[in-house]
């Protein structure tokens, strides 16, 4: 069996010898999100192309504008529901930190979904947050569905009085996010075509532990 995940060190690695996060978290509801050897801690990388193992567990991938919860819920689904998080502005700001320059949100994509499908490969479910824009959710889906990856998109859509207050109280961040941002991402997905707007979760009267065990056994009931 080869998984497709080595280690520049070790060799390949088997599914035990994969550890997704670094020690710590990037704020109060994020892991550090940095696949390492088990053995030398060194870091992991994976090829699909050098993969021989089907996918078996899911991928669920959650959007929708600044404060609707993403960040939250994922990590809730890594303390709670066994689901290693993947969150995109982890991912972004570590980027910046390795390359010392501005990194465009775009170019991260490619790398949430290769890392996703490395853990699905591994058969660890993932939880993978980030502000999908409305006119790459179609390309997720192609993506995940073309690797034959059992995976739910879901857009956290609270109603927006609920949206603002949540920004102006939020603690995974050191300040909230101004309120110009949350609403015109918010708008986007309001703009956008029907099939995206059927992928609408509206979370307005949960909390985030109800959201989190909800999305857990949809998904897995389905994988």
């Amino acid at each position: 069996m080869t998984t497709g995940w080595s280690c520049p060190q070790c060799g390949d690695l088997l599914p035990g010898d994969v550890v997704p996060y670094r020690e710590g978290v990037f704020n109060a509801a994020s892991r550090r999100f940095d696949p390492r050897c088990r053995s030398c801690k060194r870091h992991a990388t994976f090829d699909p192309a050098r993969c021989d193992t089907s996918p078996t567990a899911p991928v669920l991938v959650i959007s929708g504008s600044c404060a609707g919860g993403k960040t939250t819920v994922s990590y809730l689904l890594s303390e709670h529901h066994g689901f290693v998080q993947i969150d995109g502005d982890w991912v972004l700001e570590s980027r910046k930190a390795e390359a010392q320059h501005r990194v465009d949100t775009d170019e991260i994509h490619p790398y949430l979904l290769t890392m996703a499908e490395g853990f699905a490969r591994l058969g660890r479910p993932v939880a993978l947050a980030h502000i999908v824009p409305p006119s790459l959710i179609p390309h997720y889906q192609a993506w995940l569905t073309e690797r034959r990856i059992a995976h739910r998109i879901v857009i956290l859509m609270p109603q927006t009085p609920v949206l603002l207050a949540r920004n102006a109280t939020r603690v995974c961040w050191p300040k909230t996010t101004p309120e110009y941002w949350v609403l015109k991402f918010h708008q986007d997905y309001l703009d956008a075509p029907a099939a995206v707007r059927d992928l609408f979760y509206d979370n307005s009267a949960e909390t985030p532990d109800q959201t989190a065990a909800a999305l857990a056994r949809s998904v897995m009931d389905n994988a």
